[in-house]
């Protein structure tokens, strides 16, 4: 990690290659192929566009002073910097988003149907805690 005037910057994620592999290969019509080196170098345009699009969300974040980046902010960054003719495809993605996120159970909800107070909840993990230490250390010593 590299500092940059006092914060640490963080290494940039890279996008799944699998996932811009099949964006080209969609786009493209049988019998046309992408060499390798093409492939990588729109894998790289990709990820330079999300850096884009992520620092002007930020950066229209701060503007308002919030903490949290929110879609609106990405619709933003998409109008100002030319993209506006995206947003409707992301408020579809971001709307179906939405919808996954409701079918998924809830982690607090897995807990409060547990039937265990706060309290045998702490105990139980601390049990399964000296569980895995004692694990590790039987690991160690035969190692």
């Amino acid at each position: 990690m590299e500092k940059d005037e006092g914060r640490t910057i963080e290494p940039e994620p890279k996008l799944p290659r699998a996932s811009v592999d099949k964006v080209i290969s969609e786009a493209l019509s049988p019998p046309l192929t992408c060499s390798r080196e093409v492939k990588h170098f729109l894998l790289g345009c990709c990820a330079e566009f999300v850096h884009v699009i992520a620092t002007e969300a930020n950066n229209a974040c701060e503007r308002e002073q919030k903490k949290t980046v929110t879609h609106e902010h990405v619709y933003t960054a998409l109008t100002t910097l030319g993209f506006s003719s995206y947003i409707d495809e992301c408020h579809i993605a971001y709307r179906e988003y939405v919808e996954q996120t409701k079918l998924r159970p809830s982690k607090q909800n897995k807990f409060k149907e547990s039937g265990l107070t706060q309290e045998e909840l702490e105990k139980e993990q601390e049990e399964l805690f000296r569980k895995a230490k004692l694990m590790a250390e039987s690991e160690e010593r035969q190692n």
